[in-house]
């Protein structure tokens, strides 16, 4: 598997399914192995930053073609899941985001 192909095949999949299943997000970030070391059995992992309810929650599936992990969070949701974390000397969420690429940043508020 060549994997610069399949990075892009990845980007655009995380793309679409951002677009059809959250055209309201703030903030969309596509994250984790996929990104770095991709498999025949990589999924995407998919950080979403809405405006609100009913955030926070997370949500398997299947789309174009890939297995998507969505972990959907509201601003104070996001904040507040980042200072639990912390405090546990891990801090996974904003791992993610940090290292994940920025595909949807329509505020600003995605590079915070």
């Amino acid at each position: 598997m060549e994997e610069q192909g399949e990075r892009e095949d990845a980007v655009a999949a995380a793309r679409r399914v951002l677009a059809a299943r959250h055209p309201e997000a703030r903030a969309g970030w596509l994250c984790g192995g996929v990104l770095t070391h991709p498999t025949p059995y990589s999924d995407l992992d998919v950080v979403v930053l809405v405006d609100g309810a009913p955030a926070p929650y997370r949500e398997s599936l299947d789309e174009c073609g890939w297995p998507v992990e969505l972990f959907v969070h509201s601003r104070r949701s996001w904040e507040a899941f980042v200072r639990e974390e912390r405090g546990q000397r891990g801090a996974a969420l904003l791992r993610m985001t940090a290292t994940g690429m920025l595909l949807v940043d329509t505020d600003g508020g995605g590079r915070e």
